[in-house]
C-alpha cells in the first residue's frame, strides 16, 4: 500500500509539472523523454512550494494536502486540455509538416542510425552500473550523512508531523541545523511522508539515488539531442569517473539536486536560443528553483538573469521590452521569492556570510588564505583533467559566432566559481575547516554542466 501511495505522490508531482511545462510551451509541447524528466523536476519544485504555502496557511494541519493537490492538478489539467482542443487543427498541421520532414531525414540517415544504435546499449550499461554503485553506497546511509540528516530529513519530519510541531525546526534549540536554509528537500520529503503515512527511510534513499543518476541520464540525453551519441557517451563516461558525484549522493544530497537544476536551466536556455523564442520563461522558471534548493542558487539566479537580459538586448530587443520581461520574470519567480522570505522571517536569523562583512573585507588582502585554497583547486583539476581542455577550446572557438552561447554560458559557470572562491576568502569560519567540509561538495554543482557545455564546443552536429 505504501508503494502505491509513493507512486501516487510521484505521479501527482509529474502531472503538476507537466501542467506547468505545457502552459509555457502550449500546443508545441514536446512529448519526449527530456520533457518528461523536466516535467517531473518542475513538479517536484513547485509541489514542494505549494506544500510549504499549505503548511503556512493551515499552521501545520496538512494531512489533507494530497487531496487538495490532486484536485488542483485535475482542474488545471482539464483547463489546459480544453485550450489544446481549440488548437487541435493548428497542431495537426504542425505534426503533419514535421512528419514529412522526418520521413525525408529517415531516408538519408537510416544506415547511420543503425550503426550508432549500439551506443545506446553501452550507455544503458554504464548508467546501470553507476546506478548500482550509487544505490549500494546510499543503502548504508538511507538518511544521509551530517547535513542530509540534520538539515533535510530532520526538517522534513518536523514539517510532516502536523499540528503546530512543524515550527519547532526554527527553535533556537536546533540552531545548528541552519534554520535559514531553503526548504526544497524538506518540503518535498515531508509531502511524500504524508502521502505514505509515515517516516520511511526508503523515501530519502530513493531521491538521493534518483537525483544522482539523473545527472548522468540528462547529460546523455541532452548531448544525444544537440550533438551526437559519441559525445553523449563520452560525457557520460567522463562524469562516471568523477569521484565526487557518486560520493556526495550519500553525504549531502542537496548539492546533487542543485547540480540537476543548474544543468536543466542551461539546456533550456540553449533551446530557447536555438529556436529563437521571444520569451525565456521556462528557463527562468528552472533557474528560480535553484535558490529554492539551496542558498548557492541565489547568485546563480542573479547571474543567469543578467545573462538572459544581456543576450536579449544584444539580439535587438529594446530596453523597454527587456524591462517588461524583467517584470514578468519577477512574477514567475514570485512563489519562490515569497517562499524564501517566509523561511527567513520564521528563522529570524541573519546569514553568517553577511553578518560582520565589513570587518572581514580585510581578509581579501591576506595572501595566506589564497595559499590555503590553491591546493584544493589543484587537487580538483588533477582529478578532473578534462576540465583543462575546455578553456583551450574556448580560445580556438573564440572567433566563431556559432559558439557564442556556449562560451557565454561557460563564462557564467566560471563566474560562479569565482563567486565561491570569494566566499572562501571572506568566510567567517575557520578557512581550513570550511574547505575540508564544503569544497568537494560544491564542485559537484557544475561538473555535469561543464561536461555538457564542454562537449558543445566541438563542431556542432545534430542527429536526425
Amino acid at each position: 500500500m505504501n508503494i502505491i501511495r509513493f507512486f501516487l505522490s510521484c505521479l501527482t508531482a509529474y502531472f503538476f509539472g507537466m501542467v506547468l511545462y505545457r502552459s509555457f510551451y502550449g500546443f508545441k509541447y514536446k512529448r519526449n523523454l527530456i520533457s518528461k524528466f523536466h516535467s517531473f523536476f518542475l513538479g517536484l519544485g513547485f509541489t514542494s512550494i505549494t506544500f510549504w504555502f499549505f503548511t503556512l496557511a493551515t499552521n501545520g494541519y496538512n494531512s489533507n494536502y494530497p487531496i487538495v493537490e490532486f484536485f488542483s492538478v485535475v482542474i488545471i489539467f482539464l483547463y489546459l486540455f480544453i485550450i489544446e482542443i481549440r488548437n487541435r487543427n493548428k497542431k495537426h498541421k504542425i505534426i503533419t509538416n514535421t512528419a514529412k520532414n522526418c520521413n525525408n531525414c529517415i531516408s538519408t540517415s537510416t544506415l547511420e542510425h543503425s550503426n550508432k544504435g549500439v551506443l545506446d546499449y553501452i550507455a544503458i550499461i554504464v548508467i546501470s552500473l553507476i546506478a548500482l554503485l550509487i544505490f549500494f553506497r546510499c543503502l548504508r546511509f538511507p538518511d544521509g550523512i551530517w547535513d542530509a540528516v540534520t538539515m533535510w530529513n530532520f526538517k522534513a519530519k518536523f514539517l510532516a508531523s502536523g499540528n503546530d510541531l512543524w515550527s519547532g525546526m526554527f527553535s533556537d534549540y536546533y540552531n545548528y541545523i541552519h534554520r535559514d536554509y531553503p526548504l526544497f528537500l524538506p518540503c518535498m520529503l515531508a509531502r511524500i511522508f504524508i502521502y505514505v503515512g509515515g517516516f520511511i527511510s526508503l523515501v530519502p534513499l530513493f531521491f538521493s539515488h534518483f537525483f544522482s543518476i539523473s545527472c548522468f541520464i540528462l547529460s546523455y540525453l541532452y548531448l544525444k539531442e544537440l550533438k551526437n551519441k559519441y559525445f553523449a557517451l563520452f560525457a557520460l563516461c567522463v562524469l562516471a569517473f568523477s569521484p565526487y558525484i557518486i560520493m556526495e549522493s550519500r553525504n549531502q544530497y542537496a548539492d546533487i539536486p542543485l547540480a540537476v537544476y543548474f544543468l536543466i536551466s542551461l539546456y533550456e536556455l540553449i533551446i530557447w536560443d536555438m529556436e529563437n523564442k521571444n520569451t525565456p520563461w521556462i528557463c527562468i522558471c528552472f533557474s528560480s528553483l535553484c535558490f529554492w534548493v539551496k542558498n548557492e542558487g541565489i547568485p546563480w539566479f542573479i547571474f543567469y538573469l543578467l545573462f538572459v537580459f544581456y543576450y536579449m538586448y544584444k539580439n535587438g530587443n529594446s530596453i523597454k521590452h527587456c524591462i517588461k520581461c524583467f517584470i514578468k520574470t519577477i512574477t514567475i519567480s514570485f512563489p519562490v521569492i515569497i517562499s524564501i522570505l517566509a523561511v527567513r522571517y520564521l528563522a529570524n536569523c541573519e546569514t553568517d556570510l553577511v553578518l560582520g562583512l565589513s570587518d572581514r573585507l580585510k581578509q581579501v588582502f591576506d595572501i595566506n588564505r589564497y595559499l590555503t585554497i590553491i591546493p584544493f583547486i589543484w587537487l580538483f583539476i588533477t582529478s578532473h583533467f578534462w576540465i583543462i581542455v575546455i578553456p583551450i577550446f574556448m580560445i580556438f572557438k573564440f572567433i566563431d559566432k556559432k559558439y557564442c552561447t556556449y562560451k557565454y554560458l561557460l563564462f557564467l559557470v566560471l563566474l560562479m566559481y569565482l563567486w565561491y572562491f570569494g566566499v572562501y576568502i571572506i568566510t567567517p569560519h575557520e578557512l581550513q575547516w570550511h574547505l575540508d567540509t564544503s569544497f568537494f561538495r560544491i564542485v559537484t554543482h557544475f561538473l555535469p554542466s561543464l561536461a555538457f557545455l564542454g562537449c558543445l564546443l566541438f563542431d556542432f552536429k545534430k542527429d536526425k
